[in-house]
Formats: structure tokens, C-alpha cells, sequence
């Protein structure tokens, strides 16, 4: 149905310098963006 789909999209990378990012967006049921996190480490 409607209600089914991919909810985040997420982007994890490593830098030159060896930290590392995760990147996430989330979204509704309607499509709509409704949140983002970023993490560095």
C-alpha cells in the first residue's frame, strides 16, 4: 500500500584524516522531509 516505502536515506564517508561522517535524512509517510542527523567521529 501507500504507507510502505523507504523512509531515510543515509550517507556514511570517511574523511583523509580518519574521521567519519553518517548523514541521515528521515521522512514521513507522505514524502516529506521530517528530520536529519549528523554524526562525525
Amino acid at each position: 500500500g501507500d504507507a510502505y516505502g523507504t523512509r531515510a536515506s543515509t550517507l556514511a564517508y570517511a574523511r583523509a584524516d580518519g574521521s567519519f561522517v553518517l548523514h541521515e535524512r528521515r521522512f514521513g509517510a507522505d514524502a516529506r522531509a521530517s528530520g536529519e542527523s549528523r554524526l562525525e567521529f
